[in-house]
């Protein structure tokens, strides 16, 4: 989990006073103006140790916008999630923020959400089915999936093509670059409660290779291409280092890949800085250093 300071910069729905808290949530050396700002839900509010691990004599600065169940989007269609009207505010305040610190110096965006709730605002899947005998009938239930629910997830390609392209767009037509942060596995359990169960194998916390492509490959495809239509966007997939085949461990090198069932641990967060180093360069510019060591091959430990 993140500091305590980057926590408490994740604000929830019904406690948000309707301002965005500017002050509290800078992190960086004081003085500086803001480099980057954090968008996203509680999943970017997850990714800010790796933020945290970029700095150097507190720079990259940034600001951390976050609210809890509120994807980091400009617009949602019809048919999407149904974002209350404090996402819907808070998601204006924040790009009008964002423009405006464009005047002053800002030069990139990161965004983060979990962004599979486009395609289940409820992810009812994830919880067990009336007269579900067990807890491992879950993930027998999810990757047991009719065509039906595929089907119905296509209108969602659409969704987040006219969303996330939408704000993209508005984005890098005000001069900012932007990165986006794609998820971890969503895990059918919390890791906490699968250790107990399963203390004596850890592996069958995980989920396997096919099931997270299941989760994951329209969210890939859908982003990639906006990416590739957008000269100032790039896009980061964490599975390459998250997952190896044929499964997505809930653990490498003993430590959790997530704190919960989908929320990125800090560890993990943090083991993404070298590997990021370039692109974080590119996001700002050329005031980063540049990385102590070239990334290895493979998956990171978190």
């Amino acid at each position: 989990m993140p500091n305590d300071a980057n926590y408490d910069c994740m604000i929830e729905e019904d406690s948000w006073p309707g301002t965005l808290p500017t002050d509290r949530c800078f992190f960086g050396a004081r003085g500086r103006g803001i480099d980057l700002v954090l968008w996203g839900d509680s999943h970017g509010m997850a990714l800010s140790p790796l933020l945290l691990a970029l700095q150097q004599n507190g720079a990259p600065t940034f600001l951390q916008l976050t609210m809890g169940n509120c994807l980091p989007l400009a617009q949602q269609s019809a048919g999407s999630a149904k974002p209350s009207n404090p996402c819907a505010e808070f998601n204006r305040q924040v790009l009008q923020e964002i423009l405006q610190l464009k005047m002053r110096g800002l030069k990139g965006v990161v965004l983060a959400g979990r962004w599979i709730k486009i395609w289940d605002p409820a992810l009812s899947p994830y919880y067990l089915p009336p007269g579900a005998p067990g807890v491992r009938d879950l993930l027998k239930t999810w990757i047991g999936r009719s065509d039906r629910r595929r089907q119905a997830a296509i209108p969602a390609v659409d969704r987040l093509t006219a969303d996330l392209g939408a704000t993209l767009e508005i984005v890098q037509n005000a001069g900012l670059k932007v990165f986006v942060f794609l998820d971890p596995p969503d895990l059918p359990w919390p890791l906490s409660n699968c250790v107990y169960f399963d203390f004596s194998d850890l592996s069958r916390c995980g989920i396997s290779h096919a099931e997270y492509n299941f989760q994951a490959a329209q969210i890939i495809e859908v982003t990639e291409a906006l990416a590739s239509r957008f000269a100032s966007v790039r896009v980061f997939n964490p599975m390459q280092y998250l997952c190896n085949a044929p499964t997505c461990p809930p653990f490498i090198d003993g430590r959790p890949i997530l704190w919960d069932r989908h929320h990125m641990s800090a560890s993990t967060a943090r083991s993404f800085g070298p590997i990021l180093a370039n692109d974080f360069r590119w996001l700002v510019g050329s005031e980063m250093p540049a990385p102590v060591a070239a990334p290895g091959a493979g998956h990171t430990g978190p």
